[in-house]
């Protein structure tokens, strides 16, 4: 599981990759370009959590967090 530091360490890790609709990575490699919805399954897989790589699958599979219960992960 990701701690905040090594979560936001990673995705600092690709920022500046170009954006490219379609792109595919698979964890553990480090990207060479990413669209949204690969960038969030990509971070989801490397915390252990299959998510999808289109965005209505991963929205289907999310749940909505209340103010004040926010956790990493």
């Amino acid at each position: 599981m990701f701690t905040a530091t090594s979560f936001r360490n990673l995705l600092l890790g690709v920022v500046g990759l170009p954006y490219i609709l379609g792109a595919e990575v698979t964890w553990p490699a480090r990207p060479k370009a990413l669209d949204c919805s690969e960038l969030v399954e990509w971070v989801y897989a490397g915390n252990g959590t299959p998510i999808g790589d289109l965005a209505a699958a991963q929205w289907d599979r999310c749940v909505t967090v209340s103010p004040g219960t926010e956790r990493v992960g």
